[in-house]
């Protein structure tokens, strides 16, 4: 059975279904008694600690450097292979 959450909600609400509790933040539903980590409550990429942005272009690409273990920003692609993950809706 697909969940029906309420179409206008208020900030605060509550949704359940079963054992399980969803609060409203003000945009988007988030489940009870989940604890995110790694975003240390960042707000921009740039500010999270692996990611180095730099002079940001149009179709910029992070690229993962292990070498230094950080995401930077890279618009001059030199012909290696890239893997770009899009989201499915």
């Amino acid at each position: 059975m697909p969940l029906n959450f309420p179409i206008d909600p208020i900030n605060g609400q509550t949704y359940s279904y079963g054992d399980n509790i969803w609060n409203w933040n003000g945009y988007a539903w988030s489940k009870s008694g989940i604890t995110f980590t790694g975003g240390g409550g960042s707000q921009y990429l740039d500010d999270l600690l692996d990611v180095t942005i730099a002079g940001v272009t149009n179709n910029d690409l992070l690229i993962y450097d292990d070498s230094t273990s950080q995401w930077k920003n890279n618009s001059n692609l030199d012909g290696g292979v890239y893997w770009i993950l899009m989201p499915q809706h």
